[in-house]
């Protein structure tokens, strides 16, 4: 299960049965959560993101302002407390302890507001998590998935939780 927070900044709880447990934490993001067409929208550092429920787990979109993703930085980052994040075999995987894969973590598509894809990836830095676009990122699969509930330049993250294929 996953535990939004009333307030962006204070990151968000994964908990899944066996007693893993992992603390979410997004640079930048801030202020109330709302409801946006059935999902949980959070201010965050050069636009919004969005949080909902999907059948394999659960999906973040990301509406940024004009000008943000350039490819030079990244245009997210995200903190993990109690778990390894490492990369795995096109997704990131977040491990227990015991060096099980508890979550997988994809960056399947992003629109431009043109409607265009982007080319986006994610990747481990320790216990930090980045997702960077580019004009040539890494040949992985992407597969399709739903539009997110409104925006300009979007992106998703997907994360899949208990387990590897969950």
């Amino acid at each position: 299960s996953a535990v939004l927070p009333k307030r962006g900044e204070d990151g968000i709880r994964f908990h899944l049965l066996g007693g893993f447990e992992a603390h979410v934490r997004e640079s930048g993001a801030s202020g109330d959560g709302r409801l946006v067409d059935g999902a949980v929208a959070y201010n965050r550092k050069g636009g919004t993101s969005f949080w909902s429920a999907t059948e394999e787990g659960y999906e973040e979109w990301l509406m940024l302002d004009a000008g943000v993703a350039t490819g030079k930085e990244p245009v997210a980052t995200w903190d993990i407390e109690g778990a390894t994040v490492r990369q795995g075999d096109g997704a990131l995987e977040i491990a227990g302890a015991d060096g099980v894969t508890k979550v997988r973590v994809t960056a399947p598509l992003a629109f431009a507001a043109s409607g265009g894809t982007v080319p986006v990836w994610l990747s481990a830095h320790g216990s930090r998590i980045e997702r960077r676009d580019s004009p040539h990122p890494p040949r992985v699969p992407r597969s399709r998935m739903p539009g997110p509930p409104c925006g300009s330049h979007r992106h998703a993250e997907s994360v899949a939780a208990g387990g590897v294929g969950a």
